[in-house]
């Protein structure tokens, strides 16, 4: 009876967009890939379910003082090496750019702390600045991270209202198979996204204006191109010129 109760109280500790899918196996670790696009970024929310087996001995390993109990102290560490080593085997292109691995949130879902229980969770998000909002998007991703036993991996484009989704597909430098529905699960090793996953989306909304990517906003699209008053301004120079030296030449 204890992997369906400490299911239970590990979903109930999950974020709200994470719990639909992730489920804790009771032998393997799980992988929970979503990819959130909007006008001027993409999230990245990551889910690693450790599984019941995997996670017994775990928290076996973490109880550092042996009494009885996995503390915020004890787990920290593990949490942070975790998230390191994933940050490591993760690339990230936005249009053709490849950008920087941060974790903007890192969070345990230990459920009980006891040293007796089972599976648990790390979760991790990462935001992508787009170089300019609205428009065309090319996100490509490489997750090259090795679960240690390999249990599924599952992979979700999340839909959003004004975004229209035109590629979205895993596989050898993301040409692989195309996402049905924009989801699929993969047990094992056969889980592609180390091969490449490849998100082509076009945004009609605004950027957020939450100030996490104002480079974006001000490189917007739309903005009026700089190259006409650039030619305005040189063809004024030249006419100048001109009139100067005829000024200047002597009458016949």
């Amino acid at each position: 009876m204890r992997a369906p109760l400490i299911a239970v109280a590990l979903l109930a500790l999950l974020p709200e967009g994470a719990r639909a899918h992730v489920v804790a196996s009771p032998t393997h670790n799980n992988r929970y890939l979503k990819i959130t696009p909007a006008a001027d970024r993409v999230r990245v929310a990551f889910t690693i379910m450790i599984g019941d087996l995997p996670g017994h001995a775990a928290r076996q390993a973490l109880d550092v003082d042996a009494d009885g109990q996995v503390s915020d102290a004890e787990i920290e560490p593990w949490k942070q090496d975790l998230a390191e080593r994933i940050r490591a085997q993760l690339t990230v292109r936005i249009d053709g750019v490849e950008q920087d691995v941060a974790w903007s949130e890192l969070a345990i879902g230990l459920g009980m702390p006891d040293v007796s229980a089972g599976a648990f969770s790390l979760d991790l998000i990462a935001w992508f600045c787009a170089p300019a909002a609205g428009g065309r998007h090319e996100l490509d991703l490489w997750d090259r991270f090795a679960l240690t036993p390999p249990g599924e991996t599952e992979v979700k484009i999340e839909d959003q209202p004004g975004i229209t989704i035109d590629v979205a597909r895993v596989g050898p430098e993301g040409g692989g198979g195309e996402l049905i529905s924009h989801e699929a699960k993969y047990a094992g090793h056969a889980a592609p996204v180390a091969d490449g996953l490849r998100l082509v989306y076009t945004a009609t909304t605004a950027p957020l204006a939450d100030g996490r990517c104002p480079a974006a906003a001000q490189r917007s699209p739309s903005r009026t191109p700089r190259w006409p008053i650039a030619l305005g301004a040189l063809a004024a120079v030249v006419i100048a010129v001109v009139l100067t030296v005829r000024r200047r030449r002597p009458s016949g």
